[in-house]
């Protein structure tokens, strides 16, 4: 059929600069622009959020909060791409981004008010952090972070916003809205998906037919990635050209 694209040859690699044994791997093409403090706080700044999330899941099953969503697991990927970002720009995260709250310099007892039913909004300043409250619904942070660009674009505001989001979320609405209109409007935005392949309740093969979740980004008129969310240093180097990419697209239409 003319025009057709067999899904199986759209490019599936998954980006990876450290080996598992922690080695770096060979011609991985990524220039690494960190020095060794760099890579100190880095690792830290896991140990930190991994030792917190611990606490916070100790804590909830001792009844001190009503819920918790842990991010066991996730603290490369989200310690790796909140260093790729510069002061000025904006997080919308959803409700397990504790390395982007750390990252952030936000105190982890204020994010855990809002998992003991406490937060009445206000406990830290949302424009001295650049991170938005925790988004409980799904997906609708996506759409806050795209509109949040569009207006900083409007605004020649030199501003990247990162929309934080689970496999989940790629199958509700507002994530395809958000999209399409990042897409269309050229927003300085990225869409940051952490794939734990299984949402809540339901594996990502019954999720979608798709290949990766990241080529999805194909039918909306930008590039997708996929990558390795144990490797930090990979989560780093291509949050950092993702960023880069969403100033530059930015700055020309503006200009």
């Amino acid at each position: 059929m003319k025009g057709f694209v067999d899904p199986s040859t759209v490019p599936t690699e998954m980006v990876r600069v450290l080996n598992p044994d922690g080695t770096l791997v060979e011609d991985h093409g990524y220039e690494l622009d960190l020095k060794e403090e760099d890579l100190r706080e880095i690792y830290r700044l896991m140990m930190l959020t991994r030792r917190v999330d611990q606490e916070s899941t100790n804590l909830q099953r001792q009844g001190e909060l009503g819920v918790y969503t842990p991010s066991l697991g996730q603290e490369g990927a989200q310690i790796g791409a909140a260093y790729a970002l510069e002061p000025q720009d904006w997080v919308f995260p959803s409700y397990r981004e504790l390395g982007f709250a750390i990252m952030r310099g936000i105190d982890p007892g204020h994010i855990l008010h809002l998992f003991r039913g406490t937060w009445h909004g206000g406990l830290y300043d949302y424009r001295e952090h650049r991170i938005a409250p925790y988004s409980v619904p799904i997906a609708t942070q996506a759409l806050h972070a795209v509109g949040f660009a569009t207006g900083a674009k409007i605004d020649k505001a030199n501003i990247v916003t990162v929309a934080c989001f689970g496999d989940g979320a790629t199958s509700e609405g507002d994530f395809h809205e958000a999209c399409n209109y990042a897409g269309v409007w050229k927003a300085p935005v990225v869409l940051f998906c952490q794939n734990n392949q299984y949402a809540i309740s339901v594996p990502l093969s019954k999720q979608t037919a798709a290949p990766t979740i990241a080529v999805k980004a194909l039918g909306y008129g930008f590039p997708g990635a996929r990558v390795d969310g144990n490797d930090v240093l990979a989560s780093y180097v291509v949050m950092r050209e993702a960023v880069r990419r969403a100033r530059r697209t930015a700055s020309r239409m503006t200009t």
